[in-house]
């Protein structure tokens, strides 16, 4: 094999440039006067975005990729401070992990969200903005949530989350700005109306002032005073006051010229400003939108960091000197209010989205913050009148929002707007489960807060109707179906009591009483399967104890399965019978056949006394009280 003699002399100038290479990187990390020379030259957002377009496909080349470029602007700056403060490198992910477990609320909060930058730290701002803002989303798209934490807070640091007139007309980010778009013109025009309106308001001050001080001299005792010297001074005192009177038909003119001019100018910046306010809009959109994202993020942060925390306390064998230091700082983060918080902040900058309220109050409900809960459905709602285009709610939203109203008014003792929004809940709500639910929930409230008795009757007239042919399989829905059906008879019997409506009173004290009978008959029909099952259960038993086979052993088992089966669903059954006011009831319903006179009837409640969960002693003296008053 013949080597080519141009071979050497080529690995030599490789390994002279590599060796040159790193002796210039370490000149410009050591000498401060190379750093403007050596400064980089700034991305365009264009080709940023180019770089970034790729995330969802191949996160990790665009990782590669942004990583190169963010590198290129820390590495050419010789502060070795700036260089130390980048903590995005995997030797130091357990350090920053354990500092943004510890302190997440402190570093997206406190420090970023409460004091954000007013203008730009550094020329180059918006560039690494972008540049830390699609690394992050690179870094989530690669499962690492912290770097992709850190790089979020590092994009908002660079990043104004609001626009003011002073970014907006700022030039550094005009000229990073994509070439050619609309808003650096907008700005420019910003800057220029801005600056003649300042400029027409201090000359229309200054005329103004003048004015009013020639007035003043016009009207001096000096000049006006009568003269006991001579002529001349009379003629002098004149010629001053024609004087003074020229330069205030002078001044008045030339102030109605500004004026007019200041009118002008005041104009030409309001559509300045009308421009400026929809790029604020825009701006702040994204702002909103980032915040979005990375409010995604410290979900999964938070909740990583509980169940981190409950590992730690789950079992002594975690309980090293670190963990237990570990434990200590996540209780100090037990609120978890980082989430809340940065969705707050997003609500703020763009409160023409719902989505943002809505899924805000979702999170405050869930954490039971009653007040700033219904304050965000609200705003989700008022939002959703004029909603920002594709962020609209669905329908299903909506009635969520007002059902979940209804019931946070209701907790917070406003009952009449709970009854308000329960009442476009169920409007909204087509024929389902979730709509039986809000016609018990709305009846109840009328029944027992608002006392709209007509309304009340109404619904649960409707909501017997619609669970009539329910007739559930499973034992718990089936309990729950009869339960309900005996509590709506009953405020029904207590409606038509009020209505004095004796006839739909006895139709509901019968309904109310057979719906207990059906929870009997069920409670009879299980204790004797039951005991059926218990003695199948107890010859099987047996039979294991003349020949153990495997097919008797399975039936055994199989039957002991059946049986605490049984046991529990009978459980079940009985607390929920139980849980009914049936001595409530069934004293009343003696009382009103009693009122109806009759006797038989009422005597055979009584009768039945330990069935209807009527007192023994206290039956046996209302019945000698019936047959003493009316059957002697």
């Amino acid at each position: 094999m013949r080597i080519s003699p141009l071979y050497p002399a080529a690995a030599l100038l490789a390994a002279l440039t590599v060796f040159a290479g790193n002796l210039r990187a370490k000149e410009i990390r050591e000498n401060p006067v190379q750093k403007k020379l050596e400064r980089y030259l700034p991305y365009s957002i264009d080709e940023i975005e180019a770089s970034a377009a790729s995330i969802n496909f191949n996160p990790r080349l665009v990782a590669e990729e942004l990583g190169q470029k963010l590198d290129q602007f820390y590495l050419s700056d010789p502060s070795e401070k700036k260089i130390a403060n980048r903590q995005d490198n995997d030797s130091n992910a357990a350090w920053y992990r354990k500092e943004w477990n510890v302190n997440l609320q402190r570093l997206f909060m406190r420090d970023l969200l409460a004091r954000t930058q007013k203008s730009f730290i550094i020329k180059e701002a918006p560039n690494l903005a972008v540049l830390h803002y699609n690394f992050a989303l690179a870094q989530m798209k690669l499962k690492k949530p912290y770097h992709a934490a850190f790089h979020f807070a590092q994009s908002l640091r660079y990043r104004s989350l609001r626009l003011d007139d002073e970014i907006y007309v700022d030039r550094d980010r005009l000229q990073l700005t994509k070439a050619g778009a609309a808003e650096i013109a907008d700005a420019d025009a910003y800057r220029e109306a801005k600056k003649q309106l300042d400029e027409k308001t201090r000359e229309k001050r200054r005329l103004e002032e003048e004015l009013v001080l020639l007035d003043d001299r016009s009207r001096s005792p000096e000049l006006n005073a009568p003269s006991t010297t001579g002529n001349s001074v009379e003629a002098q005192r004149q010629k001053q006051q024609q004087l003074i009177a020229d330069q205030r038909e002078k001044s008045r003119q030339a102030l109605q010229r500004v004026r007019d001019e200041f009118e002008k100018a005041k104009q030409a910046f309001d559509n300045a400003k009308i421009k400026y306010t929809e790029h604020e809009k825009t701006y702040n959109r994204k702002s909103s939108d980032m915040l979005i994202e990375m409010a995604a993020l410290v979900r999964q942060i938070e909740d990583t960091i509980k169940e981190r925390s409950k590992v730690l306390n789950k079992k002594a064998l975690y309980k090293t000197n670190f963990n237990q230091t570990l434990q200590h700082d996540y209780s100090q983060n037990r609120q978890f209010t980082a989430f809340a918080n940065v969705l707050e902040a997003a609500t703020r900058l763009d409160p023409e989205n719902p989505a943002i309220n809505f899924q805000l109050a979702e999170e405050y409900r869930t954490s039971q913050d009653v007040s700033r809960s219904i304050d965000s459905y609200e705003r989700a709602l008022t939002a959703n009148e004029k909603p920002r285009p594709g962020f609209e709610l669905k329908d299903e939203q909506i009635r969520k929002a007002h059902a979940s109203l209804g019931a946070l008014y209701y907790a917070k003792s406003r009952y009449v707007d709970a009854a308000f929004f329960y009442e476009k809940a169920h409007a909204e709500t087509p024929n389902s489960p979730e709509k039986q639910n809000l016609s018990w929930q709305l009846g109840k409230l009328h029944v027992e807060k608002t006392g709209n008795y007509e309304r009340a009757a109404a619904l649960f007239e409707e909501y017997l109707r619609s669970i009539a042919t329910l007739n559930p399989s499973d034992v718990s829905d089936r309990t729950q179906w009869i339960k309900e059906r005996f509590t709506a008879n009953k405020y029904l019997m207590h409606i038509y009591g009020k209505k004095s409506d004796k006839t739909q009173v006895m139709r509901t004290m019968q309904g109310a009483a057979a719906a207990h009978q059906d929870l009997e008959t069920l409670i009879t029909e299980l204790r004797q399967r039951n005991n059926k099952t218990y003695n199948d259960m107890q010859v099987a038993k047996k039979a294991l104890f003349d020949d153990v086979r495997s097919r008797e052993l399975n039936n055994y088992l199989k039957l002991e399965s059946d049986f605490e089966k049984q046991k529990r669903e009978l459980a079940i059954i009985e607390a929920g019978r139980n849980s009914l006011p049936l001595a409530q009831f069934y004293s009343q319903y003696a009382g009103f056949l009693e009122s109806e006179n009759d006797i038989q009837g009422a005597l055979a409640v009584y009768g039945t006394a330990e069935k209807h969960g009527l007192g023994a002693d206290h039956a046996r003296r209302e019945q000698g009280r019936l047959r003493a008053q009316y059957l002697q």
